[in-house]
């Protein structure tokens, strides 16, 4: 059985690298100023999609409650959303990025979004560690702030996928 998992893991892993090497691998050079900002803008927002999805659908009863959890993902999305500024701090793109250049065009509405954002994540993160689920959930079902604020963002300023 050891050797048959060993076998799966090797063949995972050279499937993978070959998927890579087909697909051309990144179309920038990840050690690049602009590399750097895209992998780092990529990575907190893929986290932070993660937790929200989760917070979402405990908020709406979709998966099984798990106070501790939400809590956490709640705290987590907070810490995330507060990094998500530093990715944003210049004007660096890589081809294939989401982040639509008019970002740096009207940073000022970017920035005001962004701060509502940062500030309704840290709201939920409060209610959800002080006040408890029930209080936590009526801000994503009844007075959906933190998901307003989020889409608000990616409608405005995010690239439609080019899939």
């Amino acid at each position: 059985m050891k050797m048959a998992s060993q076998t799966l893991a090797k063949a995972s892993i050279f499937l993978g690298l070959a998927a890579l090497a087909a697909c051309g691998g990144p179309s920038y050079d990840p050690s690049s100023p602009e590399g750097q900002a895209y992998e780092s803008r990529h990575e907190i927002m893929e986290e932070a999609g993660t937790r929200m999805e989760l917070i979402n659908n405990m908020a709406r009863e979709q998966v099984p409650l798990d106070e501790a959890a939400f809590t956490i993902a709640a705290d987590e999305l907070a810490s995330l959303t507060a990094q998500m500024s530093e990715g944003f701090e210049e004007a660096l793109t890589v081809p294939g990025s989401r982040a639509d250049p008019i970002i740096w065009d009207n940073k000022t509405d970017f920035d005001d979004r962004m701060d509502a954002a940062i500030e309704a994540t840290a709201r939920l993160a409060e209610v959800a560690q002080n006040d408890g689920f029930a209080a936590a959930q009526a801000l994503v079902v009844t007075n959906p702030t933190t998901s307003s604020n989020c889409s608000g963002c990616h409608n405005t300023y995010r690239l439609p996928d080019e899939d």
